[in-house]
């Protein structure tokens, strides 16, 4: 049977990694007594060399990040249960906190790779038979930690592709400090993963059908103050319905920042050490469009497929 030849064209579009490329970040230098000493060494500091290094921090990082001022007010409110007790420093010694506990992480450091592409939503102004497209990417950083990248572009009517031009900057979403949950899809899952409600029911059954985190916190809260003794299925299922909250979390990105700007770090301790290889996928029904991704999360140790 005679078999037709495919032609192969190579295109002159590259995907390079940028090592310059850095994302804001918490750091967390030990425990609690470390983070109190560095603390205390703060609280030292005048409020003129306060303003100094404030403002030379600003100097050399600020162009390299989407609002780094507000970056580290958000630090400053995280660490400010480790404040000594009766200290209120000033609007500028916060920032100076929030700075000293944030970092700078180059998200390309190590390799930019497995590109995959989907058709963008946004299709106006591209010529008929074109079509404009989102690519995501696995960039793997320092401490070989990879996370989710995006870049946009656009494929002609005869196959050429080009890349639209990357900003340095990036930014992480947003995560939503408390979540909120459908009861009964989080029943199904705990059930695809082996839990069943008679370790847990009395944990579950009182929440509403959509509840928040905090209030499946609550509930663990009084179902373990309410008994004493535990067997192990017992422990185990009630790790099971922590882990099913800490692995379902809400990302937001501001709409200002372009999607090439856009990067999904990991989140939960199942992705400590990264998320690996996602693929996406556009679903059309009744008039939505919904984009979809599988991924494999990695904590150093072993491997979860999840969805996105």
């Amino acid at each position: 049977m005679k078999q037709s030849g495919v032609k192969i064209q190579k295109e002159g579009a590259l995907i390079t990694a940028d090592k310059s490329r850095v994302l804001i970040r918490q750091l967390v230098p030990g425990g609690r007594d470390r983070i109190k000493r560095i603390l205390k060494r703060i609280a030292g500091v005048s409020e003129e060399d306060a303003h100094r290094i404030l403002e030379e921090t600003f100097t050399e990082f600020g162009e390299r990040h989407h609002d780094l001022r507000g970056f580290f007010r958000r630090r400053f409110a995280e660490m400010k249960t480790y404040l000594p007790s009766g200290w209120k420093p000033s609007e500028t010694v916060q920032l100076l906190i929030g700075a000293y506990f944030s970092c700078e992480y180059s998200l390309e450091a190590a390799a930019l790779f497995n590109p995959s592409i989907v058709p963008h939503p946004d299709q106006s102004g591209v010529g008929q038979d074109d079509l404009r497209f989102i690519m995501s990417l696995r960039a793997t950083g320092e401490g070989h930690i990879s996370s989710i990248e995006f870049r946009t572009g656009t494929i002609s009517r005869k196959g050429k592709v080009a890349l639209d031009r990357t900003n340095r900057l990036v930014s992480a979403p947003n995560v939503a400090a408390d979540p909120s949950y459908d009861k009964t899809e989080f029943v199904t899952k705990l059930e695809d993963e082996g839990t069943s409600l008679r370790g847990t029911g009395e944990i579950v059954r009182p929440l509403p059908e959509t509840f928040k985190r905090s209030q499946l916190r609550a509930s663990i809260d009084r179902y373990e103050k309410k008994r004493k003794k535990f067997s192990e299925a017992e422990i185990r299922s009630v790790e099971n319905l922590e882990n099913m909250a800490e692995l379902n979390y809400e990302l937001e990105f501001p709409r200002s920042i372009p999607l090439s700007e856009r990067a999904i770090f990991p989140v939960s301790s199942f992705e400590s050490n990264g998320i690996e290889d996602a693929r996406f996928v556009r679903f059309a029904d009744n008039g939505s469009t919904t984009y979809y991704a599988t991924y494999t999360a990695y904590n150093g140790k072993a491997i979860m497929p999840l969805l996105l």
